[in-house]
């Protein structure tokens, strides 16, 4: 089992600095920072929406995911990374794929970048806008322990008659 612990989350390090595009007055940008999901950043519009990540210095990076999502299924997201602001994808470009509610990538090897970008193109969105709750970014790690279930309650069967 993998995770990225919150306090392994470079988007909530003090040195760790973010813009964006487009974005509302009532859902600005910095509600990313937080760990409640339901402090979201929400965008003006849907179409070519970048968000960029500046973490103060090149760190090691195997781990990108952003939560919270009303994307539509016809969404077109990137990860971008690279050594100057803003990463055009000369240095490293990912796909991320579609998933209803969050989007993430893990890689088998780590990236070592300061500046990211994760570009989003959604103009199908029925809400005419872009939201995320979070972002995780950072290197995740394996549990020294798998976990087994040992065993389970019997299920509990009700009948109306």
């Amino acid at each position: 089992m993998r995770y990225l612990a919150w306090l392994n989350n470079l988007i909530q390090a003090s040195a760790t600095t973010f813009r964006v595009d487009s974005v509302t007055t009532a859902q600005p940008v910095s509600n990313i920072r937080t760990q409640y999901m339901p402090q979201v950043w929400r965008t003006t519009g849907d179409s070519d929406v970048n968000l960029y990540i500046d973490l103060g210095l090149a760190i090691s990076v195997n781990f990108l995911g952003l939560s919270g999502l009303n994307w539509s299924s016809a969404v077109s997201a990137t990860w971008l990374a690279g050594t100057t602001d803003p990463p055009s994808g000369g240095d490293f470009t990912q796909a991320l794929t579609y998933r209803r509610f969050d989007v993430y990538n893990r890689r088998a090897t780590s990236i070592i970048y300061r500046y990211h970008r994760i570009r989003i193109q959604d103009a199908a969105n029925a809400d005419g806008f872009l939201q995320c709750g979070m972002v995780w970014l950072g290197t995740n790690v394996e549990t020294p322990i798998q976990f087994i279930q040992e065993g389970s309650d019997p299920e509990v069967l009700i009948s109306r008659e």
